[in-house]
């Protein structure tokens, strides 16, 4: 388990205490990504840098000091809060080789109502992704990185920021989003590698 930090780390134990990032998110300038690695389109492609817009906050492990393998579900649980009725939170996983490129791996999105119904805007939300299940590598000095925002055009329609049937509303509004750090953790499931990689 890992757990998001006001410093921007995936860190193995949890932190003294809760903070939070906030970042604005516009659904009229959404958050772009390469390749789509849910119920989409492109597969796994190199990633931009990390934090590439205000709207992405960006998150890393340490490097890993040994070969270890990935299998099954990989979960994210975000702590949140928003100054809308509702909005959306992305995430997305990937893989951060020595050379400091990254590579998508899984990625999933939700909105802050569908899984909380009496959200009144200002309070704190839950929201639980569970990735489609998947075996990786990641090998000694390589990092994890998980990307939060609240969009990924085109692959996730734009949420407005507003409360009800998104393809029924007619304007958006612009929105503070809040990751509350300390609560929110990555689970990720791995094992030493038993054979000798080929890297």
């Amino acid at each position: 388990m890992f757990y998001l930090t006001a410093d921007r780390q995936l860190a193995a134990s949890a932190p003294s205490e809760k903070n939070e990032i906030t970042y604005v998110y516009n659904p009229f300038v959404p958050a772009t990504f390469q390749g789509g690695v849910c119920n989409n389109f492109g597969g796994m492609q190199f990633q931009d840098p990390p934090v590439s817009r205000y709207d992405i906050i960006s998150f890393h492990t340490e490097p890993f000091t040994e070969q270890r393998i990935c299998n099954g579900r990989i979960r994210v649980k975000l702590q949140v809060k928003t100054t809308a009725p509702d909005t959306c939170f992305y995430v997305r996983l990937s893989l951060v080789r020595k050379d400091g490129t990254a590579l998508s791996l899984r990625d999933d999105i939700d909105s802050v109502l569908r899984t909380n119904p009496d959200y009144q805007s200002g309070g704190i939300a839950e929201i639980e992704y569970q990735f489609a299940p998947h075996s990786f590598m990641i090998g000694e000095g390589e990092r994890l990185r998980l990307d939060v925002s609240s969009s990924c055009f085109p692959h996730f329609h734009i949420h407005t920021n507003r409360k009800g049937i998104q393809t029924l509303q007619t304007g958006a509004d612009i929105a503070k989003n809040t990751i509350i750090t300390g609560e929110s953790v990555l689970r990720v499931y791995t094992e030493k590698l038993k054979t000798k990689s080929l890297r």
